[in-house]
């Protein structure tokens, strides 16, 4: 099966094409060969490649910048994905659509279940809310998957940032008064393929690694399990402090934990801890400090 795959530089992507099965072809162009900035083209490269299915892990994630780029981040999150859902709508393929925690406002005390109402704070997730709506528009059988927090070797992240500072020797600051769900860019590729071959009825799914934790205490983890690993020589200055400390373009949702027991059910699959993902990560970073 012929199975392309958007976004395939990126953290989700890369780690999709590393946990593709051995039976399928992955087709993974690079950005110059399939711009979702530009439909026309993207429509005729949909043409070109004719895949047997498609995981769309392309995005305009830069959540900050979003709010001056409004329409590059509409075009890419949203409309491209209306062109793709049309495509595979009418070419009879299976597409998952990888969408996000922050298309919920975190007012919420308790986990957000599949069901519940999205309503975004910034323009990043008000872009991804328009990339799912386009999906389930164009392509009812569209599966969308959201995920938070996602980190992993590859690419740029919250942990691979920490670690960087940490070792620059900086004095750190991190915000303790927004809650979610790390999640390993590798558990969620090994997810997207469980969707894609099992293809569930469940078209709305959740998947985060379980367990839940403010920026503040992903950072101290990271920082003790790097040491652990022999990936940091000494224990960084690291205090906590709240959001308005750190002010920042876009608002964050202050509690985005996804409800994900039912997803991982539906499939048959069993969450990792957190922090049992986070040690297989910077495994794979010390084997492959690149």
């Amino acid at each position: 099966m012929k199975v392309l795959i958007t976004g395939g530089s990126g953290q989700v992507g890369h780690a999709v094409i590393q946990a593709g099965p051995a039976d399928c072809t992955l087709v993974a162009p690079g950005r110059q060969e399939l711009d979702l900035a530009d439909l026309t083209a993207l429509s005729q490269s949909l043409q070109d490649i004719a895949p047997a299915a498609l995981i769309n892990c392309a995005a305009y994630t830069a959540v900050d910048k979003a709010e001056e780029e409004t329409e590059l981040a509409e075009q890419i999150n949203g409309i491209a994905v209306g062109v793709m859902a049309a495509y595979c709508q009418d070419s009879a393929i299976p597409m998952i659509q990888v969408s996000t925690d922050f298309v919920f406002d975190g007012a919420q005390t308790e986990p957000y279940a599949v069901t519940d109402t999205p309503n975004p704070l910034g323009v990043y997730g008000r872009s991804k809310l328009r990339g799912e709506l386009a999906a389930r528009e164009h392509y009812p059988g569209a599966y969308i998957v959201r995920s938070s927090w996602i980190y992993g070797e590859h690419g740029n992240n919250f942990v691979k940032t920490m670690l960087r500072l940490a070792n620059a020797g900086n004095a750190l600051r991190v915000v303790d008064d927004q809650i979610g769900s790390p999640t390993y860019a590798r558990n969620l590729a090994g997810f997207l393929w469980q969707v894609l071959m099992q293809r569930p009825e469940q078209k709305v799914l959740h998947c985060a690694d379980q367990g839940q934790v403010s920026w503040y205490e992903f950072a101290t983890a990271i920082f003790a399990e790097a040491r652990s690993a022999g990936l940091l020589n000494a224990q960084p200055d690291v205090n906590p402090c709240d959001s308005n400390g750190y002010p920042t373009p876009a608002p964050r949702p202050a509690y985005s934990v996804l409800e994900c027991a039912p997803s991982f059910a539906t499939l048959g699959l069993q969450q990792t801890d957190w922090r049992v993902a986070l040690r297989d990560m910077l495994a794979h970073l010390e084997r492959n400090p690149g």
